[in-house]
Formats: structure tokens, C-alpha cells, sequence
């Protein structure tokens, strides 16, 4: 049975957060080029929180493509309405591929490098220094109601062993903003606010690497505040990434 604990333990009513950087301009000093960041959280643990508001300013300040990905990782907080498999099964390919643990919280910078959520100037240096190792920037454009469109150029993959020559692609719908208390753990009573929360993964289909224009459907959820469109490979990661931002009413 879980005990409360007490004294530092007692998670986020120990762990202030402000914004660290001031009036710096971080979008000038992270340069140009998609940054896709995932953060695995978990609501049981008790530097998540701090590393939550921290995501939350990057969406706000910043270019960044941002997923929140909520885990139950330490399964102190059984009945969180955010959590979802999918993302469980993310980080899990996440540990295998970089062979890294799975910790919370873990944010995936282009899903090359793995960094610690709660060390927020260590992530904005490690984005800075990670210029070179971007994945392609892809206009995605509206072909009326559910239908859309890229253009994508050649891209020959190179087969490895034990993986096929293509792309796997999937569309990440995330949620409007929405707002939790947490109702056990070091968190307990917490009211936290989250933004940018996945809400599933759409597998598409494949692509083999041939220049054109590459068509997919997307009907959003009732919560559904946006999605980014994702090109993987399963051994070397993100090739190639765009988002839909949808209008607010």
C-alpha cells in the first residue's frame, strides 16, 4: 500500500520553477531547422511537475515541435486520464534504440539524444549544440476537410540488416490544454497544467523513399488541438517531421 511521504519527498511543494533564461532569445540561439522535443512524464514522480511548467514555456516561447508524453512509469498514480500505452511503448523503443533507462522525466531531443526534464538549461544547450543533426522540415498543406499533402524529396535509406529500406510515418494528435489534480503520490493535490498532451498515434502508410507528394487523411478528435506528422525509421529515428496547428474557436 502506498505511504505519503514526508519532508523532500513530498515531491513539487518543495521544487520551485521559474523560467531560467531570462529575456534571452532562445529561438535565435537554437537556429533554424525542426526541433522535435518528447517529454515522457509521470505524475507519481516528483520532478516531473517543474519539468512540466518548464515544457509548457518552450511551447510557449519557442519553435519547438513539443510532445508531452505521459507514462506511468513508477505506477504511484494508477488512474491518471493522461497516460496512455502508446507512449508507454514509445519510450520503451526510445530505451532500446538509444540503449538508455527509462527515467521520468525524459525528454527526447530529435529522438537522438536523451536528456534529464528536470536540468532545463542543460536541454536548451543541448538543442543549441544539436544544430547539425536535424530531420527535414515538411510544409504540410490542407487539401480541404480531412485530406492533406507533403512534398517530399528523394531520400534514398541505405537497407541495414534486419530493417526494410522505408520510412515508417504516423500522425501524433495532441490536446487541447488541460488541466489535472493529481490524486495520490509525492504530487498529491497538485493542480497542474499541461499542454501539447499526446492523445494517440495514427499509424499511416510507409514511405520507400521516392520523391512526390505523399497524401494522408486526418479526422481530429474533439480534443485534438494539433498533430505532427512524424517519418522514422525504426534504427536511426526521426527523418523527417511538420505539424498541423488548428485554429482555436
Amino acid at each position: 500500500m502506498y505511504a505519503k511521504p514526508e519532508g523532500m519527498a513530498a515531491g513539487t511543494h518543495f521544487f520551485g520553477y521559474s523560467w531560467p533564461f531570462g529575456d534571452r532569445d532562445l529561438n535565435q540561439e537554437f537556429g533554424e531547422g525542426p526541433i522535435v522535443l518528447e517529454l515522457f512524464s509521470d505524475p507519481g514522480c516528483m520532478f516531473c511537475p517543474p519539468a512540466d511548467q518548464f515544457f509548457n514555456d518552450l511551447i510557449r516561447k519557442t519553435d519547438v515541435i513539443a510532445l508531452a508524453c505521459h507514462v506511468n512509469l513508477l505506477t504511484l498514480v494508477p488512474d491518471d486520464p493522461l497516460t496512455t500505452q502508446q507512449c508507454k511503448e514509445r519510450q520503451v523503443y526510445y530505451s532500446a534504440l538509444l540503449r538508455v533507462p527509462r527515467i521520468t522525466p525524459q525528454i527526447l531531443l530529435n529522438s537522438k539524444t536523451p536528456l534529464k526534464g528536470f536540468l532545463f538549461k542543460s536541454v536548451a544547450q543541448a538543442i543549441i549544440d544539436g544544430k547539425e543533426y536535424r530531420p527535414l522540415g515538411l510544409d504540410i498543406v490542407s487539401d480541404g476537410g480531412s485530406n492533406y499533402h507533403v512534398n517530399l524529396p528523394d531520400m534514398k535509406f541505405g537497407p541495414l540488416q534486419d530493417f526494410n529500406d522505408r520510412a515508417y510515418v504516423q500522425l501524433v494528435e495532441y490536446r487541447k490544454p488541460v488541466t489535472t489534480t493529481i490524486a495520490m503520490g509525492p504530487n498529491e493535490g497538485v493542480t497542474q497544467n499541461y499542454l501539447h498532451v499526446v492523445s494517440r498515434f495514427i499509424p499511416l502508410s510507409d514511405w520507400k523513399g521516392a520523391a512526390g507528394t505523399y497524401h494522408f487523411e486526418w479526422a481530429p478528435s474533439k480534443e485534438a488541438q494539433g498533430a505532427v506528422l512524424l517519418f522514422e525509421r525504426k534504427d536511426t529515428g526521426i527523418l523527417a517531421v511538420g505539424e498541423i496547428k488548428l485554429q482555436s474557436k
